[in-house]
């Protein structure tokens, strides 16, 4: 999928330069979430319905906050 208009590619901050993360794209359709693999953008995407990737990235935020919590 290329960029829509008004539409950017983002790519997740822990990627570093190795071109090897995920990528969302912004703003996203209604109601959806959609990511691809930034190594390769244009075999493949993944659709999330907006509510299931929100109860993803709260889930990952608790489980790093709480790795934090034990690593002190």
């Amino acid at each position: 999928m290329d960029t829509a208009p008004g539409r950017i590619w983002i790519k997740s901050s822990y990627s570093g330069h190795n071109n090897n993360c995920m990528e969302f794209l912004t703003p996203p359709p209604p109601g959806k979430a959609i990511v691809r693999d930034s190594k390769d953008p244009h075999v493949r995407l993944i659709v999330f319905r907006a509510s299931s990737w929100t109860s993803f990235v709260r889930g990952v935020a608790q489980d790093m906050h709480g790795a934090r919590e034990e690593l002190q």
